[in-house]
């Protein structure tokens, strides 16, 4: 009795991943349906793609980079979807900065981060709207963004 035929991962079965990845998954189900040597380089690249530069928003309502020393504040969206977050911010109050469409989360992202006095934790939320904003309490003296992610809506 013949064994049934694989299924086969095909590209055109998802062209806007393929697109996005910029060839990578391409790349990725060639070697799924073949040799896994070649799986294990597509799938480095895909997940070491290029990745969106570092943008730095408009600060609103008092909010400043805090010094040169530190990150400035500033987002990144990577080839998986993935925001990145990052900058030391003080001085401000209410929100931060506004998210573009495609860097929003679908719904609101509770997250933590840290504030003075001593590295204190801080509420921070991510609106479905792009909005960053630091929760009650969060002293105006600095406010880290760092380490804070989450999946974009799209």
């Amino acid at each position: 009795m013949a064994s049934p035929n694989p299924i086969l991962l095909r590209p055109e079965d998802f062209p806007g991943l393929v697109k996005a990845s910029g060839g990578e998954l391409d790349k990725l189900f060639r070697a799924l349906n073949g040799n896994f040597a070649e799986m294990a380089r597509a799938l480095a690249g895909l997940l070491q793609g290029p990745q969106s530069p570092w943008v730095s928003p408009a600060l609103l309502n008092g909010w400043v980079n805090y010094t040169q020393k530190w990150n400035y504040a500033g987002f990144a969206k990577d080839p998986l979807g993935w925001v990145h977050l990052r900058g030391l911010v003080s001085s401000g109050s209410g929100t931060v900065f506004l998210l573009p469409v495609g860097c929003r989360p679908i719904a609101q992202v509770l997250t933590g981060g840290q504030t003075s006095p001593d590295g204190a934790q801080a509420r921070i939320d991510v609106a479905a709207t792009g909005e960053v904003i630091p929760g009650a309490g969060t002293s105006p003296e600095w406010l880290s963004l760092d380490n804070i992610s989450f999946r974009a809506e799209n």
